[in-house]
């Protein structure tokens, strides 16, 4: 059963803290790069702190758990074979400049999730203060999120935009495990999911009917002109929650 609660209990989320004395990995282009060039890309720093070792233009220091955007719109374009996808494997932090100067966007022939959050340590993984946009193809999200127990999901600060999937949400969350999902001041606008099974143009949390279920908060997050475009089976238009524990606090449809 899914639980639906208008009101906030006190968060059993924790905040990834980003530590003054920690250093951070700084994106130093906008053009998607996989080992090659002098230059940091995402993909690149992201592969940094998964392997804990230095990766094309990325330095890594040991402690690194932070990656810092800049405000520029990032491209993901690269078609790279089975999975185009930045695969998240480790906690870690991906940090913007704010939804209006940072952007990460998918081009060309980049065909897949943007990000696959995949961690099977305990911790958590905060994305904040940046826009994502553009993830199209069928089974793909801009956020796709593979729940697994002790692991914590943090958006903070994001927008999701013009995401059209073939049954798949801008935000997908999957899996029994029991993961506490927050998301605070998160805008979901023009996204559509269609076909026949598409669920939650905006959002789609499923899980198995058990005692391990993702736990998804959403607090002062707006949903706009987001829709499921297709016949059959296609439900939730903004936000469609299946077997996960859910509550809601000041959100707008």
């Amino acid at each position: 059963m899914t639980h639906v609660k208008l009101f906030l209990r006190t968060a059993s989320v924790s905040i990834l803290l980003m530590s003054s004395t920690a250093s951070a990995i700084q994106v130093t282009t906008s053009t998607d790069e996989n080992g090659t060039g002098t230059n940091c890309s995402l993909r690149e720093a992201v592969q940094t702190i998964n392997t804990q070792a230095s990766f094309g233009g990325c330095v890594f220091t040991p402690g690194d758990a932070v990656i810092e955007l800049g405000a520029a719109t990032i491209q993901l374009s690269l078609n790279i074979g089975v999975s185009d996808r930045v695969q998240i494997r480790t906690p870690l932090a991906i940090g913007g400049q704010g939804t209006g100067q940072t952007f990460v966007e998918r081009v060309g022939a980049f065909d897949d999730d943007i990000f696959f959050v995949n961690v099977d340590d305990p911790g958590a993984i905060l994305f904040e203060g940046f826009t994502l946009s553009g993830s199209t193809g069928r089974f793909n999200s801009a956020i796709d999120f593979l729940a697994e127990t002790g692991v914590e999901l943090i958006l903070r600060d994001m927008v999701f935009r013009d995401s059209v999937n073939e049954t798949g949400a801008a935000f997908r969350i999957q899996g029994d495990g029991n993961s506490p999902v927050l998301l605070e001041r998160v805008i979901f606008e023009d996204n559509v999911n269609f076909g026949s099974f598409a669920e939650g143009g905006g959002i789609d949390c499923s899980a198995d009917e058990s005692e391990f279920i993702p736990s998804l908060h959403l607090v002062d997050v707006i949903f706009r002109n987001n829709t499921v475009d297709a016949a059959g089976t296609a439900v939730g238009g903004g936000l469609s929650s299946v077997g996960c524990d859910l509550e809601l606090e000041n959100v707008t449809f």
